[in-house]
């Protein structure tokens, strides 16, 4: 019972936290990376402790972009590093690590 309740709450969160990811994906899109990083540390405040590998490596990944967009380079590719972390199979995730690396010029 315990465990159903426990798979139920993380069906819960990641259902709200696609959601929230959306919403500042789209502001990334609209060039509002200021905005985007605001909301996105406000999510990560928010849920980090109960968030599973997956959701905070996407949630890197878009910090990550949106730094990307605000042409800060360095932060940019140090967050697409630590996002590997999280999940390191995942072939975005691979690939923004890579970019990472090149960004902090540390290849």
């Amino acid at each position: 019972v315990i465990r159903s309740i426990y798979q139920a709450s993380q069906i819960d969160l990641a259902s709200e936290f696609n959601q929230d990811l959306e919403y500042a994906k789209k502001l990334l899109n609209e060039h509002n990376a200021d905005q985007c990083l605001k909301y996105l540390s406000s999510l990560k405040d928010r849920v980090w402790d109960r968030a599973d590998m997956s959701l905070k490596s996407r949630l890197l990944t878009l910090m990550g972009a949106a730094h990307l967009d605000q042409e800060n380079n360095n932060e940019a590719g140090k967050i697409f590093i630590e996002a590997l972390r999280y999940d390191p199979e995942a072939e975005k995730v691979l690939a923004n690590a890579a970019l990472g690396y090149f960004l902090v010029k540390d290849l």
